[in-house]
């Protein structure tokens, strides 16, 4: 079949048209392509930055928290450097006090030894109230010296215990009952009545005899009738009967011999 020039003029041009639009079509599909890939490549490098920024925020957070606790660990080192060097000065100090201690027990002991006898002695020499306490008193010190079990301090406060309660007699005033046989005269129960540790007397518990104890002469010794009222009150005192008063009873002067004087 044939076709006319004239009609095949036209499908021509629509080809070269058509041929012209496909061609003019492929650089805007090459460049749309080219933005998505731009325009990906630039998303994806934000989210790297972004990544990364993130990243370097954490870093720069944990460098200035160990910052800070390499600070810390300093100012705590610094502290154990201090307390370890008071702690080496105070193991210095007791193992001087230690040494020295072992120095003081040496000589504490031998002193314990002659404080007890000192006091025993007194005892023997003083006048005889509670002869009976007192003693025992002393033999217990006397048993606790050689003994393993107590540190020297503790027998030397033990020691210091006894001067103490004996020293106290002489600030107090007491009464009890007892046998006059205690101090050499016969086993009869009388009332004694120490006035500190100057004045040592007793009643018979019928009221019809008084003595008191002399110590130059180490014996008992009568008490006349007009120290029965004093007497009497005294006892009433220790016992906490009545209020404290004044007593009259004879005591010895410091330095006299056979005289008496009222007190």
């Amino acid at each position: 079949m044939r076709y006319s020039a004239s009609f095949l003029r036209p499908v021509w041009l629509c080809a070269a048209v058509f041929a012209a639009a496909a061609v003019s079509a492929d650089p805007l599909d090459e460049a749309s392509d080219l933005v998505r890939d731009e325009v990906g490549k630039g998303a994806a490098s934000q989210r790297a930055i972004n990544r990364i920024d993130d990243e370097t925020r954490r870093l720069r957070e944990e460098r200035r928290a160990l910052l800070a606790r390499v600070e810390s660990l300093q100012t705590y080192l610094r502290q154990l450097r201090a307390l370890i060097a008071d702690q080496q000065g105070a193991i210095a100090r007791y193992r001087d006090g230690i040494a020295r201690a072992r120095d003081m027990e040496r000589e504490i002991l031998p002193l314990a030894e002659r404080m007890v006898g000192a006091l025993d002695e007194f005892v023997r020499l003083d006048v005889p109230f509670l002869a009976a306490e007192r003693g025992a008193r002393i033999d217990k010190l006397k048993a606790m010296l050689p003994k393993s079990g107590l540190s020297a301090p503790e027998k030397f406060r033990r020691i210091l215990e006894a001067y103490g309660i004996e020293a106290d007699y002489g600030r107090t005033i007491e009464a009890w009952r007892g046998e006059l046989g205690e101090t050499g005269e016969g086993g009869q129960i009388v009332d004694f009545l120490r006035v500190g540790r100057n004045i040592l007397v007793y009643q018979t518990l019928d009221g019809g005899r008084l003595g008191i104890w002399d110590s130059e002469a180490k014996a008992w010794r009568a008490l006349g009738d007009e120290y029965r009222p004093a007497v009497r009150r005294g006892l009433r005192m220790a016992r906490e009967t009545v209020s404290p008063g004044l007593l009259v009873l004879p005591v010895r002067a410091a330095g006299a011999r056979g005289g008496e004087r009222a007190q």
